[in-house]
């Protein structure tokens, strides 16, 4: 789905629903699902940021970025990988999140079944980008590099099989850090915002303080409030 109607896909689920909402002569109910819709809409609308963001700089390029992006909640990483690999489906750096983001945003069954669904594609990619197999062999000699190409499992498709085995453990002995901006929002603040003043790096925290910061003001604002619908309507 090209960019414009991935967003305005996402504004009519919200609009559709969140001004029925908000309109005193409406008598008709707004549901459990109706709500869940209108949320996910939001989640779309604010997954697009970042979609733009990597549709700028390629996803995988930095590994600070990487690194930050990994402490979004799981759903924002599912929505916007989701729509990463359907773009950019030789990218596995893509691929190796989304295998993540599956499991932590839906389940695993769901990311087992993804991958054996791609199979076709996964089994003919390699795992070590050419790029940083390069950059191994300037700094550390290419007998390094050719050491770490070798012992690196064969193609995508073992990889993703071997995350979903070690993190499914993780996972169900831990449990997961956090599921929402409010609990991911610590390990931001510590380890998440990038160093820099460049253009790429500015670009990125800036969008990642609207997603936290603004996000985490507004519910405050409203904390007081039980009501889901109100919270919604104050978001909106």
């Amino acid at each position: 789905m090209p960019n414009h109607e991935f967003v305005e896909a996402a504004i009519e689920t919200i609009r559709g629903k969140g001004n029925q909402s908000t309109h005193t002569q409406y008598l008709g109910g707004f549901d459990l699902e109706d709500f869940d819709k209108v949320v996910d809409g939001l989640f779309d609308m604010l997954s697009y940021l970042l979609i733009n963001y990597f549709e700028k700089y390629k996803f995988g390029s930095r590994n600070d970025v990487l690194y930050s992006f990994s402490m979004l909640p799981p759903i924002i990483r599912y929505k916007v990988l989701s729509f990463l690999y359907i773009k950019y489906p030789d990218n596995i750096s893509v691929i190796d999140k989304l295998v993540l983001a599956t499991m932590k945003a839906l389940s695993v069954d769901e990311a087992k079944e993804w991958i054996e669904r791609e199979k076709n594609i996964l089994i003919k990619m390699g795992t070590v980008k050419e790029k940083a197999i390069n950059e191994i062999a300037e700094k550390e000699g290419i007998e390094v590099a050719e050491f770490i190409r070798n012992s690196s499992p064969a193609n995508m498709y073992i990889l993703c099989k071997m995350k979903i085995l070690k993190v499914e453990d993780i996972v169900n002995s831990r449990g997961r850090l956090y599921t929402d901006f409010e609990s991911a929002l610590p390990y931001y603040k510590s380890r998440g915002i990038l160093i820099g003043d460049d253009l790429e790096t500015t670009e990125f925290n800036d969008i990642m303080n609207f997603l936290y910061m603004g996000r985490k003001e507004k519910i405050r604002e409203i904390s007081n409030e039980n009501n889901p619908y109100v919270i919604l309507n104050c978001i909106l």
